[in-house]
């Protein structure tokens, strides 16, 4: 064969090898990219497996959600630490989570309401919040100006009264869930996340909240898991953040 017809046949050899690879990446590259990536963190681990791949091969099988949970923060000593372990596990699909009791008691709490603590909220970040009991030993308006500060999602399912019943008491309107999407790949999935505090009437004193009623946790649970993963969310996973 002339050098120029030699050329064309591994031209269109090349071509067919480049157009099975994009169609049928896993068979042939998926044992090598596994042996690469193996062992390290799972956003390294998604971010080779892309770039090798150059697309959203799926390794896992699997979409995951990963959590970094914590309450009843007190103190503003241990956020750098906070910061530090969530900027080292984050993934493409996480949530950072308050469980309650961060605005209050402190001694930092009874001279600035809160402003400090949310403030590193922020900066870690947290994503999603709830209520606990001692959000209401600071003054109402200022646990207000607290809720607009976050940047957050602060979720209030059994609460929504919040506000409404002390006359001329601002109302803030907070969600009663919300519905995020983990992907991988072609796995996804969608997870609604509610947020509950404990309805023990012997944790408040009279008049907290502004007077809001606090309807019962398990009811309330109930209520929302059934709407969730009903046809109206189509939620495949419900997780409640609480505080009880």
């Amino acid at each position: 064969a002339s050098p120029a017809s030699a050329t064309a046949t591994a031209t269109a050899q090349s071509a067919d090898d480049e157009e099975y690879f994009k169609e049928q990446p896993e068979p042939t590259l998926r044992p090598l990219v596994e042996n690469i990536v193996q062992d390290r963190p799972e956003n390294i681990h998604r971010y080779l497996s892309q770039r090798l791949l150059n697309r959203n091969i799926d390794l896992g099988g699997e979409a995951t959600l990963r959590i970094i949970a914590v309450n009843d923060v007190y103190v503003l000593d241990n956020f750098p630490a906070l910061y530090t372990l969530i900027k080292a596990n984050s993934t493409p699909n996480i949530i950072t989570v308050l469980a309650g009791d961060f605005v209050a008691p402190s001694l930092l709490s009874s001279l600035d309401s809160g402003y400090g603590m949310v403030d590193c909220m922020n900066l870690c970040p947290i994503s999603h919040v709830c209520f606990g009991n001692h959000e209401a030993d600071i003054d109402h308006q200022e646990l207000l100006e607290r809720m607009k500060q976050f940047n957050g999602v602060w979720l209030n399912t059994n609460m929504q009264d919040f506000g409404r019943t002390a006359p001329g008491v601002e109302h803030a309107q907070l969600p009663e869930y919300d519905i995020i999407t983990v992907t991988n790949g072609e796995h996804t999935r969608k997870v609604g996340l509610l947020g509950v505090l404990s309805n023990d009437p012997a944790l408040y004193r009279p008049g907290a909240f502004g007077g809001a009623r606090i309807d019962d946790v398990d009811a309330k649970l109930a209520e929302w898991y059934e709407r969730l993963t009903g046809p109206e969310f189509g939620c495949d996973l419900v997780i409640p953040i609480t505080h009880q």
